[in-house]
Parts: C-alpha cells; sequence; structure tokens
C-alpha cells in the first residue's frame, strides 16, 4: 500500500474565532475532501466572526476545493464556529460529489 499524504490546507481567520476553530475547521476539509478519492489537489478554508443583528458572534465557514479541473466553493453561517464548519463540511461534500461522480454511460441508457 502507498502512502496517503495528508492534503495541504491553507487556512484563515478573521475577527474573535475562537481557539481551535480554524484546526477544527482544516480537519473537516479534510474529511470531505477524502471522499474524492484522490482528485483533490488543493484546498482552503476561511473562519470570519461577524456581529450579526441579534447579540454576540457569529461565524461564517468558507471552503474551496479544486478537483479535477473545477474549483468548488462552499460556505455557511452558524451561531458558533462549530455549527458553521459543520454546515460549509455538508455543503462542500454534496458539491465534491457532483463534480467527481462519474458520467453515466450514454450508450447503454438512451436518454
Amino acid at each position: 500500500m502507498g502512502v496517503l499524504h495528508e492534503l495541504p490546507v491553507r487556512a484563515g481567520k478573521r475577527g474573535a474565532v475562537p481557539d481551535g476553530a480554524l484546526e477544527l475547521a482544516v480537519e473537516r476539509v479534510r474529511t470531505v475532501a477524502r471522499y474524492a478519492g484522490g482528485h483533490v489537489q488543493s484546498a482552503e478554508v476561511k473562519l470570519t466572526a461577524v456581529r450579526g443583528h441579534s447579540p454576540g458572534w457569529a461565524t461564517l465557514a468558507q471552503a474551496s476545493l479544486r478537483a479535477r479541473g473545477q474549483v468548488i466553493r462552499a460556505h455557511a453561517a452558524g451561531a458558533t464556529a462549530e455549527e458553521a464548519i459543520q454546515r460549509m463540511g455538508d455543503r462542500l461534500r454534496v458539491q465534491l460529489e457532483r463534480v467527481t461522480a462519474p458520467w453515466p454511460d450514454r450508450h447503454r441508457h438512451p436518454v
């Protein structure tokens, strides 16, 4: 078996992002990238703590992957960093599955 290399993820944050949240976001992006079976070439994640209309801070999580020559983006907001990261990861996985899914055999299944 070959050695599985960890996907390098560029990461950044703005505002009062809680300790450990950026590391959680990076790990979530790496976990989602594993669904692509090695088709992800690069990844980036950014967390932003924003002051919302309600009291306290909210978090915006943004991620982008390059897979099969296409850029896949997802973003989500949450009342907590964990909530935003979970939602962003779920959306990113759906987008990634669409890009990496095999094309149907059009010769055997006419439209």
